[in-house]
């Protein structure tokens, strides 16, 4: 099990994967602009398969929705929007879009070539549909797999267009016997459970599993509770599971980024309770990083992948996340590492710091978040 800091550490590891596939590649994706990693990435898939390997790839249209709103606002796969989509993207660009000086633009190339050279390949074979599915893996000859939480998109390989720098993780397992087990728990999670991986899925079942796995993490927690969430909005049971928690003299510490780039007045609004539930005692930092992980851990057990701590996360979407031990392992010593550095960086808000939002926003997207 190797770790994957980041887009910069992510992406040649899967082009890597690509390139030394001999059967097949399978991909699970969210977003997936076209832009340069974008375009890369489809580039060498098409080479994967002119050389016979197959593959599949999974594309939320859901996604379509995020992709156009910001940044280069182009996507890869979704090249015209339906009348809904276009009014929700047009919104979100109200509230969200911070690039507004950056036109959209396409890549350098011609964007529907590539495009219609993996949609009419017949070793290529594209789903688009609106799963609502915010997991992101990916699988090499049933033999590797890469997980976690980073969408294909240029700001998760360096900075936004707000100059901030991405932060996530991917994770890569070796080993066929745990992919043959993932398979078999996403295509029937109610009877084939795994202690390694958990899931949201609602098809062809619907189950939602990480909601628990996450109550559980946090109730369990004796001596301490890392919190580390792009997005985060706790449901009641949440916020008392958490301040409780601190208040037990657990040593709860949240790290959320400075600005969001979505949600992020009810990022704040979220952890400003927090620290008042416990009197001050659930520890707060900002972090000048878009923090796009998803990631908590107590003194035994480590989870991290694409699952928000949301309404939405929880009973919406497709999510998918590792629940790791967190044991002496070289593994666990790296992600301990990375997370203390993420820490270290940002800046801890003191117990009677007032952190600033907009009340109005915060509510309006807690309606939707």
């Amino acid at each position: 099990m190797k770790l994957l800091t980041d887009g910069k550490n992510a992406f040649p590891e899967i082009l890597r994967c690509m390139r030394e596939a001999r059967e097949s590649i399978y991909i699970n994706m969210f977003i997936w602009r076209n832009d340069t990693i974008g375009n890369q990435l489809a580039e060498e898939l098409l080479y994967a398969a002119q050389r016979g390997i197959r593959v599949q790839i999974v594309k939320d249209r859901y996604g379509v929705i995020l992709e156009r709103c910001e940044e280069n606002r182009r996507s890869f796969f979704h090249r015209k929007t339906t009348l809904a989509e276009h009014l929700k993207i047009a919104v979100l660009s109200l509230f969200y879009n911070r690039d507004k000086s950056h036109k959209p633009a396409e890549t350098a190339s011609d964007p529907g070539t590539l495009l219609q050279a993996l949609l009419t390949h017949p070793n290529v074979t594209v789903e688009c549909d609106n799963r609502y599915d915010h997991s992101k893996f990916y699988v090499f000859d049933d033999r590797i797999m890469i997980i976690g939480g980073i969408n294909v998109e240029d700001k998760e390989n360096g900075t936004d267009y707000a100059g901030r720098a991405y932060q996530d993780y991917m994770v890569e397992i070796d080993d066929p016997s745990v992919i043959r087990a993932f398979w078999q728990q996403r295509s029937n999670p109610l009877s084939c459970s795994s202690a390694l991986f958990e899931m949201n899925i609602k098809q062809p079942v619907r189950y939602f599993g990480i909601k628990n796995r996450y109550l559980r993490l946090i109730r369990d927690a004796q001596e301490s509770l890392t919190i580390v969430m792009a997005y985060i909005s706790p449901q009641p049971e949440f916020e008392e599971a958490i301040a409780d928690a601190a208040m037990r003299g657990v040593d709860v510490r949240i790290l959320i980024p400075a600005k969001a780039n979505f949600q992020d007045d009810l990022n704040k609004r979220a952890v400003s309770r927090l620290m008042q539930k416990s009197s001050g005692k659930v520890k707060v930092f900002l972090s000048d990083k878009m923090v796009h992980t998803k990631l908590m851990m107590n003194e035994s057990l480590i989870t991290l992948g694409s699952c928000n701590i949301t309404r939405k996360a929880f009973h919406q979407l497709d999510e998918l996340n590792l629940f790791l031990p967190r044991d002496t392992s070289a593994f666990t010593k790296s992600l301990e590492e990375s997370v203390d550095d993420l820490f270290s960086a940002a800046h801890a808000l003191n117990r009677s710091a007032h952190l600033s939002y907009n009340h109005f926003r915060a509510a309006i997207e807690s309606l939707f978040m």
